[in-house]
């Protein structure tokens, strides 16, 4: 067999790299797409959570609003990273095609993530007495109360 011409030696590596472009597009098109909705899925979990742990007076409402962002921000990486390697991995052929098992196994990790969204959500919104913990929960003027101690002001008010 011949050595293939130069001009089909071109075209073959014209081709690779118009293939490689394709792909990079496709796994950032994913990767952004896959990030996004990360992000929008755990926005209002991780916003309700800490949200809850505010009300309890287990944050401020400034820590709060920082570690909602930052699990928000964690979320939609770890969704772009995931997207981009999995349509990375399947446009270059050592992915393994998941075809029909695709839409049982997201709604599989839909539930899953529903019933961790659940589980994070109830614990944040139980009632507690931190016996252990006595950092500052509020001032009013000089005076500064605890978390137990408010909350023991506040079990005496209503007789309990």
């Amino acid at each position: 067999m011949p050595p293939p011409s130069s001009d089909f030696r071109r075209l073959k590596s014209a081709g690779r790299a118009s293939a490689v472009k394709i792909g990079a597009k496709s796994a950032i098109k994913g990767g952004a797409k896959a990030g996004a909705g990360a992000a929008a899925m755990e926005a209002p979990v991780s916003g309700a959570e800490n949200f809850l742990h505010w009300k309890r007076g287990r944050k401020s409402g400034k820590q709060a609003v920082k570690d909602t962002a930052k699990d928000t921000g964690v979320a939609a990486g770890v969704g772009i990273a995931a997207a981009s390697v999995v349509k990375g991995a399947a446009l270059a052929g050592v992915g393994v095609s998941l075809g029909p098992l695709g839409t049982p196994l997201m709604i599989a990790g839909v539930g899953l993530m529903g019933v961790a969204a659940a589980s994070r959500l109830i614990k944040a919104g139980k009632h507690d007495l931190p016996l252990d913990e006595c950092y500052i929960h509020f001032c009013k003027g000089k005076a500064c109360k605890t978390k137990f101690a408010s909350e023991i002001t506040q079990a005496a008010k209503f007789g309990l």
